[in-house]
This record gives C-alpha cells, structure tokens and sequence, in this order.
C-alpha cells in the first residue's frame, strides 16, 4: 500500500511539472452501415507523459460512461461501447441514421465542454491536465462511400444524403 502511494505521489509530482496536455481528441470518424446503425471511432494519439496521465485519469474518470451517456443523449439513440484504449474509444450506435429507401439522415449534435460531463469534485483534473472533447477533426462516411468533413467544429450539423449520387 505504502508502495503504491509513493508510486502515485512519484507520478503527480512529475505530471505536475510536466504541464503537457493529458487528453485532446484528434479524429472521431462516424460510419454508417445501410441499415443506419453506425460505428463511431474517437482517436486521440499520447506521448508516454500523457499516458501516464490518461492511466491517472481513467482511474477516476469513466470515459466509457461518459462516451456511452453523451452519445445517447447527443443521437437520443442506444449506444454500445466496442473497445477503449490508450489511443482510441470505439462505440456502436443503434440507428444512428434514419433510412428512407435510399435516403440517409444523420442528427445533428453538439460536442459538449469536458467540464459539463463530470462530477464537480473532479474538474481540477480537467483543469489541470487541458482536458479537451471537440475533436480537430469529425469524418461522416455514409454505405456509398460519400462522406463529410468537419474541422475544429463544436456542432456538427444533420445530413441528408440520398445513397449513390
């Protein structure tokens, strides 16, 4: 136990002076099957400093909650989570388009500030370690192939798309 409180003291102490950024989103690509239901890749790359930090922050922090909770409240659709590492989350969303024969329709939603997602006794985390979730950039891939990009964008808007032109 003692051991593992130096170790834990040891780590803080350095992360502390390290000052780098713990977590930032780089790419979240959307993928859509042609039964609507999608897969959503969020990727975000870390040195060894940041994770360590993540290791710290995901001993207090459920990012597979959080991804699961926001997603279905962003789609207001079912979400399943696939996997979760130090690199990438992977979730499915259940009906994340509405098909009308060969017409797609995606929601629109908002990527929500970090603060807002966890417990107020937490936020010195966020805030210590630039925690950031508006990735720099969001790809929708629709069954054809078509797709749509965004940058740097805290809303990402509907999309009406009618497969194949």
């Amino acid at each position: 136990m003692n051991r593992y409180l130096i170790i834990t003291g040891i780590l803080l102490l350095s992360l502390s002076a390290s000052g780098v950024s713990a977590f930032s989103i780089s790419v979240v690509n959307y993928t859509l099957g042609t039964d609507g239901n999608g897969s959503v890749e969020m990727e975000y790359h870390l040195n060894d400093t940041e994770k360590a930090q993540y290791d710290l922050i995901t001993s207090v922090i459920d990012l597979k909650a959080i991804g699961k909770k926001e997603l279905e409240k962003a789609f207001n659709r079912e979400v399943a989570v696939s996997s979760l590492s130090p690199e990438s989350l992977t979730l499915q969303v259940i009906g994340m388009a509405t098909v009308n024969g060969s017409e797609m329709t995606t929601p629109s939603f908002t990527y929500v500030p970090v603060e807002s997602l966890v417990e107020p006794d937490l936020l010195w985390i966020v805030k210590k370690f630039d925690i950031g979730f508006i990735p720099e950039s969001s790809t929708i891939t629709f069954p054809d192939g078509y797709t749509q990009s965004f940058t740097d964008v805290k809303t990402i808007p509907g999309i009406v798309h009618t497969l194949g032109e």
